[in-house]
Protein backbone atom coordinates (compact mmCIF):
# COMPACT_ATOMS: atom_id res chain seq x y z
CA UNK A 1 0.00 0.00 0.00
CA UNK A 2 1.32 3.43 -0.98
CA UNK A 3 0.06 6.77 0.30
CA UNK A 4 0.52 9.39 -2.44
CA UNK A 5 0.75 12.22 0.08
CA UNK A 6 3.26 13.71 2.49
CA UNK A 7 0.45 14.85 4.80
CA UNK A 8 0.97 13.78 8.42
CA UNK A 9 -2.81 13.89 8.91
CA UNK A 10 -3.42 11.42 6.07
CA UNK A 11 -0.80 9.08 7.56
CA UNK A 12 -2.57 9.37 10.89
CA UNK A 13 -5.95 8.59 9.28
CA UNK A 14 -4.61 5.42 7.66
CA UNK A 15 -3.24 4.26 11.00
CA UNK A 16 -6.56 5.03 12.70
CA UNK A 17 -8.40 2.71 10.32
CA UNK A 18 -5.91 -0.10 10.90
CA UNK A 19 -3.13 0.28 8.33
CA UNK A 20 0.15 -0.06 10.20
CA UNK A 21 2.51 -0.68 7.28
CA UNK A 22 2.45 1.47 4.16
CA UNK A 23 4.89 3.46 2.08
CA UNK A 24 4.67 7.21 1.67
CA UNK A 25 5.51 8.49 -1.82
CA UNK A 26 4.21 12.04 -2.30
CA UNK A 27 3.31 13.25 -5.77
CA UNK A 28 5.79 15.85 -7.00
CA UNK A 29 4.34 17.37 -10.13
CA UNK A 30 2.59 20.72 -9.95
CA UNK A 31 -1.10 20.55 -9.14
CA UNK A 32 -3.41 21.65 -11.94
CA UNK A 33 -7.19 21.53 -11.68
CA UNK A 34 -7.52 21.96 -15.45
CA UNK A 35 -9.69 25.04 -15.01
CA UNK A 36 -12.47 23.00 -13.40
CA UNK A 37 -15.01 25.27 -11.69
CA UNK A 38 -16.87 22.55 -9.78
CA UNK A 39 -14.91 21.99 -6.53
CA UNK A 40 -15.95 18.34 -6.26
CA UNK A 41 -14.79 17.56 -9.77
CA UNK A 42 -11.56 19.53 -9.24
CA UNK A 43 -10.71 17.49 -6.12
CA UNK A 44 -11.34 14.21 -7.94
CA UNK A 45 -9.22 15.32 -10.89
CA UNK A 46 -6.33 16.37 -8.62
CA UNK A 47 -6.48 13.16 -6.56
CA UNK A 48 -6.50 11.00 -9.71
CA UNK A 49 -3.56 12.94 -11.12
CA UNK A 50 -1.55 12.42 -7.93
CA UNK A 51 -2.43 8.74 -7.78
CA UNK A 52 -1.52 8.14 -11.41
CA UNK A 53 1.82 9.91 -11.02
CA UNK A 54 2.78 7.85 -7.98
CA UNK A 55 1.56 4.60 -9.57
CA UNK A 56 3.88 5.23 -12.54
CA UNK A 57 6.80 5.48 -10.10
CA UNK A 58 5.99 2.54 -7.81
CA UNK A 59 4.44 0.06 -10.23
CA UNK A 60 1.02 -1.18 -11.17
CA UNK A 61 1.10 -3.98 -8.56
CA UNK A 62 0.86 -1.41 -5.76
CA UNK A 63 -2.32 -0.14 -4.16
CA UNK A 64 -2.06 3.65 -4.26
CA UNK A 65 -4.20 5.88 -2.05
CA UNK A 66 -4.40 9.50 -3.20
CA UNK A 67 -6.55 12.39 -2.03
CA UNK A 68 -6.86 16.14 -2.34
CA UNK A 69 -8.48 18.94 -0.40
CA UNK A 70 -9.71 22.33 -1.56
CA UNK A 71 -10.33 25.18 0.82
Amino acid sequence: IVLASGSPRRRELLKLIGFEKFDVIPAVKEENDGGETDPGKAVVRLALSKGEEVMERCGKNSVVIAADTLV
